[in-house]
């Protein structure tokens, strides 16, 4: 009977709220503000490192066509201009040339060409390395279109099982025609000073953990050297005449 009375107690007594601490919504005094992000800024004297450039092509270049060792011509679109100093005019020449290329043949394989830019020369005789934003040109399928070859294909073997027919779909080339733009990508750092001097920064090279480190002091010897040469212990003359005593 008192466990029961004290349950129905227990049920029916009122709960009295607890006391909640609020914490208003604001920033205490003192506390550290949350850095907002600045976009970095690039001087007006500088050209940075990878800067893309525009090209217009004056020759074909054509999986179908092209061959290895081919040199394509294209010229620059736009004036290179840096502080005020135009560092290589519109129409500066440069040189592509194509390291591989294949036409395009069964089974629904696409042609592809390589390409490396040389480096641009400029009026005053030195050049600006350049490299392509891609090196291998071809035409980019989706993967949908990928997934759905290998199914034609298998519906063209199912429709004539007994002649043993393999309906292969030959690829497709692509040609880019004079006037075309092409993009290449700088491989150094252009900064031209007030007075007009144009400096060409590349890069420094890579060093891997496996290259062995240059000094650029010479380090003492541990030990001193042989002599390059010893000298010859000649005896001395003997008399025979001598008389010994």
């Amino acid at each position: 009977m008192l466990i029961a009375a004290s349950t129905v107690l227990a049920a029916t007594a009122p709960f009295a709220p607890l006391p909640v601490a609020a914490y208003p919504l604001q920033r205490l005094p003192g506390a550290a503000k949350s850095p907002s992000p600045t976009p970095d800024t690039v001087p007006a004297n500088m050209l940075p490192l990878g800067t893309s450039l525009a090209f217009i092509l004056d020759d074909t270049i054509s999986s179908a066509n092209s061959k290895a060792g081919q040199t394509v011509r294209a010229h620059l679109e736009h004036a290179m201009i840096v502080n005020g100093t135009t560092v290589a005019p519109a129409g500066t020449p440069v040189e592509i040339k194509i390291t591989d290329a294949s036409p395009a043949s069964n089974p629904d394989i696409y042609g592809f060409v390589d390409i490396y830019i040389h480096p641009m020369k400029l009026p005053d005789g030195r050049s600006i390395p350049l490299h392509p934003p891609a090196a291998h040109l071809n035409i980019n399928t989706s993967s949908g279109h990928d997934s759905t070859v290998d199914v034609e294909d298998t519906i063209g073997d199912l429709w004539a099982p007994t002649l043993l027919l393999h309906v292969f779909r030959k690829g497709r080339n692509f040609t880019l025609e004079p006037g075309a733009r092409i993009r290449a990508l700088t491989d150094a750092t252009i900064v031209v000073s007030p007075d007009g001097t144009v400096a060409i920064n590349t890069p420094a090279p890579l060093v891997l953990d496996a290259d062995t480190p240059v000094s650029s002091f010479k380090a003492v010897p541990m030990a001193t050297g042989q002599p390059s040469y010893s000298p010859a212990l000649t005896p001395p003359p003997l008399t025979p005449n001598t008389p010994h005593p």
